[in-house]
């Protein structure tokens, strides 16, 4: 094993691990590459045919993935297989990005152990070669993490401007990072006391922000803050027909619509009647009395909605099954190899943080990585929850894995040698263990019990 793994210190082993990574997407392309898109990926290319076409601005969806992909169409042809081997770059840069960022906080050779589990983690192949948002955020994600660390070891205006510049990225791909900024600006200010650094990093994704309301109201006429889906998702996680667990049902089942309850299909009838600038008005209210009638049911949903986002994902075999129909056994090879690798590296993300010692180098960057995780999870807690909107933050948690990796043959002598361990550590390490392997089973068990109704 020993002699098996030096090979990951090389240094180029990370370029052979990107390039057998990118072989094994260009063959899932092969096979997928040529049927029609499915899911979210219809609706980012239908921004971007609408944007080849010159037509008025429709901002169901933020417009990053869109206008990625229209770039795209435009240069190679509107097909789907166009819209899928756009995504294999991404995914290229995503590979060096982590690996940069894991070679600074746990070294070159579980670096490279963490990049492979990656190159064959089933739902990093899928956001690779599908046309949807999870991987340009991860890789944003990721870059806007090598800035924040770049700039607490050597502040400067250029960091400061390349964290803007991703910031804004992000949040005009995935609306809901809108948190970060606030506080990855005011947490650098904090570390660097750098007022003009600090304000680089807000102004520069706000006036990308700001441009683009500005650029849907030229277009449209109306005022819509990003998008409207995001308020729309809301909604569908925060009304009196949504289930209590299963918070992302309503998102996932509108184009089956015998499987919706009645009452539901008659409200929603009526605010899609509306024109859709009033609508995302309509979608908020309705949401907020939902809330404010049943506090009780909201707060529910939002301890399912948190365990939800951290359990492993289906996804995957579900879209080889059900939208693909490309058999039972590979659905649920991915299913269990999707399982298995986010176990691996969220279980092991969670004992470095519960024993990583604090003088260790390692300590207060695992902290700005929780933080982040944190941050973007949160607004998934409010609104639908489901397993695969954590992928973005599954390479940060395999960022304190290889943390781990890295020190795991003197991991039991450093935590036998800390007094305090046994003491302050231990019951809350056991009861985060614990609770980790109740969501993965509670999980299974309600999709096994609904799959097979």
């Amino acid at each position: 094993m020993k002699y098996s793994l030096k090979y990951l210190d090389s240094p180029w082993a990370i370029h052979i691990i990107v390039a057998a990574a990118t072989v094994i997407r260009l063959g899932a392309i092969a096979v997928l590459g040529r049927r029609p898109l499915v899911g979210d990926a219809q609706l980012y290319d239908e921004f971007a045919r609408r944007m080849l076409q010159g037509q008025s601005i429709y901002p169901l969806v933020p417009p990053g993935e869109g206008s990625y992909l229209a770039l795209c169409y435009r240069v190679f042809g509107a097909i789907p297989l166009v819209a899928r081997a756009c995504m294999v770059p991404l995914a290229i840069a995503f590979f060096y990005a982590f690996h940069a960022a894991a070679v600074k906080f746990a070294g070159r050779r579980s670096a490279n152990l963490a990049a492979l589990v990656f190159a064959i983690y089933p739902l990093q192949i899928l956001c690779s070669i599908e046309p949807i948002t999870e991987m340009p955020a991860a890789l944003l994600l990721m870059l806007s993490l090598l800035l924040v660390l770049s700039i607490l070891a050597r502040p400067g205006p250029a960091g400061f401007a390349l964290l803007g510049l991703a910031l804004g990225l992000l949040i005009l791909t995935r609306p809901s990072a809108l948190p970060f900024i606030v506080v990855l600006p005011a947490f650098l200010l904090l570390r660097s006391r750098n007022w003009l650094g600090s304000a680089i990093a807000a102004a520069i994704p706000a006036l990308m922000i700001a441009a683009w309301i500005g650029g849907v109201y030229h277009s449209t006429g109306h005022f819509v803050m990003i998008n409207f889906s995001s308020t729309q998702n809301v909604f569908l996680g925060n009304n009196p027909y949504t289930p209590l667990y299963r918070t992302w049902w309503l998102t996932t089942h509108g184009d089956n619509p015998e499987q919706l309850p009645a009452a539901y299909r008659t409200l929603n009838a009526q605010i899609l009647r509306a024109p859709w600038y009033e609508q995302n008005g309509i979608y908020r209210r309705a949401a907020l009395q939902s809330i404010v009638s049943r506090p009780d049911l909201f707060l529910l949903r939002t301890a399912n909605r948190i365990r939800v986002y951290f359990a492993f994902d289906s996804y995957t075999g579900s879209l080889l099954l059900n939208r693909y129909r490309l058999g039972r056994k590979l659905a649920f090879a991915a299913i269990a190899l999707d399982g298995a690798l986010f176990v691996l590296f969220a279980a092991s993300a969670l004992l470095f943080l519960f024993t990583v010692p604090h003088d260790y180098g390692a300590f207060r960057p695992a902290l700005i990585i929780a933080g982040m995780i944190a941050i973007y999870a949160g607004p998934y807690f409010l609104s639908v929850s489901h397993p695969i909107y954590h992928f973005p933050t599954v390479p940060l948690m395999g960022l304190l894995a290889a943390g781990l990796w890295s020190g795991l043959p003197d991991w039991q002598a450093q935590i036998l040698a800390r007094p305090e361990w046994p003491i302050a550590n231990q019951s809350a390490a056991v009861g985060a263990a614990i609770l980790f392997i109740y969501v993965q089973v509670e999980y299974a068990f309600v999709m096994y019990h609904f799959s097979s109704r």
